[in-house]
């Protein structure tokens, strides 16, 4: 599917927005958004998720939920990293299971966004940040579902799985 504005180059078959080139077959950008995942979009190669209400004709704004979410992550982050040092806090890390693969539910994995070791790299904290009011029941569900189908491990920063089993994510509420 093509947009208003988009250029279709017929030889490649891909289309042209300002800075980088859409395949329209498969409904991704081929390379990724220039300014990352401020775009509001947790992929950096996926196209906006309602084009009738996210409009950005310079594909430079940052949705203000986004960047309210992007201030929270970086807030705790801050305060974990000074309580627990900075090698011990992992930001961003996905379920997987004991081989490294990532465990989805309903075709979706989850990505936790803190997790906190110890000394010896075993993982003793698991933190999940948003806002004061967001409901978090259905992702809650979505990880139990992921942990229950063998979605118990994480990578650490050197590509270790690190056992998560027994490290229930805590929901951190920041204004």
């Amino acid at each position: 599917m093509l947009y208003q504005g988009q250029y279709l180059d017929i030889e490649t078959e891909l289309a042209y927005n300002r800075y980088r080139y859409y395949d329209p077959s498969t409904g991704i950008y081929i390379s990724q958004d220039p300014i990352g995942l401020a775009g509001g979009n947790p992929t950096i190669y996926g196209y906006v998720f309602d084009s009738n209400i996210e409009i950005d004709p310079f594909g430079l704004d940052c949705v203000e939920n986004k960047r309210e979410g992007l201030r929270r992550e970086d807030t705790l982050r801050r305060i974990l990293e000074d309580i627990y040092g900075k090698d011990r806090v992992l930001t961003e890390r996905t379920l997987v299971d004991a081989n490294g693969n990532k465990v989805t539910h309903k075709g979706k994995g989850r990505r936790v966004d803190f997790i906190v070791l110890d000394d010896n790299g075993n993982a003793i904290k698991s933190f999940e940040v948003t806002s004061k009011t967001a409901d978090k029941t259905r992702q809650i569900r979505k990880e139990n579902a992921i942990r229950s189908n063998g979605g118990t491990f994480i990578k650490d920063s050197n590509g270790n799985l690190v056992d998560v089993s027994n490290v229930p994510t805590q929901i951190i509420r920041i204004k």
